[in-house]
């Protein structure tokens, strides 16, 4: 997710001062890689258990530092944040988590029997969404394709009429899926975008309407093709681990690239766009002390009722990687 672009009368940031820590980093991080890499084609039980969180850590801290040293922003300088986006990170694929219950759309298999452990690595992976989608954006911004994007479009005019309908669109998308899941459950994949935009725009913060006000699309190119790439690589990454996700879509039943239908992919750079609305959203809060205090108590309620829901439903630790995709109904139980 690219940092929003300087304005004119802004200095330029100071060059990164040398990182010591910089090049054993990258290298602990591709060792990690290719020791995961190594334990699943062998089949070692843990790393197969906990290849997610093996894999995708270690990517966004090396991605991180390749960005970094082609210019880009780190989400280590200042460590804050990195753990400001992966706390983030938990709501945000919670709320998926939540509306699964009711979309039925996937469920896991193969996860450790005991809750402790399970809820341990759930956390842990969910941490990884926003910043492997921000650091794959920026690292891809720095190459020259990235910066072919750097094309110019006609202004869009965001006018109160857009911004309105962008938000009766959005809430459209969640209630639809709600009400019939097994038609509109796709939409769930615009929602959060068409209804945090707008806020975002008007407060002032880093949005993709601003930019396509001004004619500059490329973060808004940039996040849908990072999206893609990790969306592929969550796919291939997943396919065959032990720990896993297995999809029950309506109407995409056939042809499965991985574990996921071929349509499945559009998902993901919607995706990415979700997230970098969340994100600024959730960052611009403002308030008293103890107005803060209250959101964070009232997000960290409704995150464990969704990780007890998914927990409760979506979740099957007793079965394997290989178990059939669950018929309809699969989250009431039935």
């Amino acid at each position: 997710m690219p940092s929003p672009p300087s304005t004119p009368a802004a200095k330029p940031p100071p060059p990164h001062p040398p990182r010591t820590f910089d090049r054993p980093l990258r290298l602990a991080c591709a060792a990690l890689l290719i020791v995961a890499h190594v334990g699943l084609a062998r089949g070692f039980t843990p790393i197969t258990t906990w290849f997610y969180p093996l894999v995708w850590w270690p990517y966004v801290l090396l991605v991180d530092r390749l960005a970094w040293r082609r210019g880009a922003p780190s989400l280590l300088e200042p460590p804050s944040r990195l753990w400001r986006m992966a706390l983030l990170s938990l709501p945000f694929w919670l709320l998926f988590e939540a509306l699964n219950l009711r979309l039925e759309n996937w469920h896991y298999v193969g996860l450790p029997e005991n809750w402790l452990v399970r809820t341990s690595g759930t956390l842990l992976s969910f941490a990884t969404v926003l910043p492997l989608m921000w650091v794959t954006a920026e690292l891809l911004g720095t190459f020259p394709a990235g910066r072919m994007f750097r094309l110019r479009l006609r202004p869009l005019p965001v006018t109160p009429r857009l911004c309105t309908a962008m938000r009766v669109s959005g809430t459209l998308c969640l209630l639809l899926p709600l009400l019939w899941p097994g038609y509109f459950f796709a939409l769930v994949w615009a929602s959060l975008t068409l209804l945090l935009e707008p806020f975002n725009h008007r407060a002032g913060r880093p949005s993709l309407l601003a930019d396509l006000e001004r004619g500059e699309p490329r973060r808004l190119i940039l996040l849908l093709v990072a999206g893609l790439i990790c969306g592929g690589l969550w796919e291939a990454w997943n396919y065959r681990a032990t720990a896993k996700w297995i999809y029950s879509v309506p109407f995409l039943t056939g042809t499965h690239w991985f574990e996921m239908p071929p349509l499945g992919f559009l998902g993901f750079p919607a995706l990415a766009l979700e997230g970098f609305a969340f994100y600024h959203f959730a960052c611009g809060w403002r308030g008293s002390r103890r107005a803060r205090w209250l959101r964070v108590v009232g997000i960290t309620l409704l995150c464990a009722a969704a990780l007890w829901g998914m927990d409760r439903y979506t979740v099957r630790p007793w079965a394997t990687a290989g178990a059939d995709r669950p018929p309809a109904g699969f989250a009431q139980g039935s």
